[in-house]
């Protein structure tokens, strides 16, 4: 669905620009943006379950993430049943976020 969206969205342009902008928060956040480099604003939607026995059954991120080029990361990252606080959590899902962001640049990098 995000790749639809951002690729070759349903909605008019103006809806596509209304839910990526309800999706881009003001302040970064430390999921998929919390180790990108500063300025990369990512559109996405996390979710978090309640921690049940000292396990939290799912702690997770969506969204698109911008490349310099124009192009855009389309990412899920979920963290399940996991017995870390959430701080860890969150941590997890920033370094794959970042894993990904910078396999993308070296990816384009290689087909030059």
């Amino acid at each position: 669905m995000l790749r639809r969206i951002s690729d070759n969205s349903p909605l008019t342009s103006e809806h596509t620009d209304l839910l990526l902008g309800w999706m881009t928060p003001v302040v970064r956040t430390k999921r998929l943006e919390g180790d990108l480099p500063a300025g990369i604003r990512v559109a996405h939607k996390s979710g978090t379950s309640d921690v049940d026995g000292g396990v939290a059954h799912a702690t997770n991120d969506i969204g698109l993430i911008p490349l310099p080029d124009g192009r855009r990361i389309a990412i899920a990252v979920f963290v399940t049943d996991s017995t870390a606080d959430e701080s860890t959590r969150e941590q997890v899902i920033a370094r794959i976020a970042r894993t990904a962001y910078d396999a993308s640049l070296q990816k384009h990098k290689s087909r030059r």
